[in-house]
């Protein structure tokens, strides 16, 4: 899963990370995901994602599901700063229960802005297209993959 972040992140692909966390009442101990120090109790082999995550977070009550779900689609919807997102869930905290308030449910709309190009973006683009032999052009949705064959 690390790898995958790193590669998510430094490509800006969208991935969201659920991974599995100690307890948050650290009273089970040793488990699977502690990195046994005695120095730092709050270690686990989850913070390995931090350096390879565009945005980290663990949840130790539910309540902080809320933040941090609004800031994890924030990331995950902005082309510039999207890559690998993941949010920490301690063992205990997933059974917990919480209730949450309906404004919370309700469907949002994420827009995701997209800049135009500049004029001197579609005088190059245009310049190189020109030069080519046999230029072809494909529109695939809101992308425009120019495919340059030289024939």
């Amino acid at each position: 899963m690390i790898t995958a972040a790193a590669v998510a992140t430094a490509n800006r692909i969208p991935l969201l990370l659920l991974p599995g966390d100690v307890f948050a009442t650290r009273q089970p101990d040793p488990v699977l995901q502690q990195i046994e120090q005695p120095y730092d109790l709050s270690i686990s082999t989850n913070d390995a994602f931090k350096a390879v995550s565009k945005y980290w977070d663990r949840v130790n009550r539910p309540e902080q599901l809320m933040t941090a779900c609004i800031n994890a689609m924030r990331v995950l919807t902005d082309p510039a700063e999207t890559g690998a997102v993941t949010i920490a869930l301690p063992q205990d905290v997933q059974s917990e229960a919480y209730d949450f308030p309906d404004y919370f449910l309700q469907k949002r709309i994420h827009r995701i802005e997209r800049t135009l190009p500049t004029e001197p973006m579609l005088s190059s683009a245009f310049e190189l297209i020109m030069k080519v032999k046999s230029p072809s052009l494909f529109a695939v949705a809101e992308f425009v993959i120019l495919k340059l064959r030289n024939n």
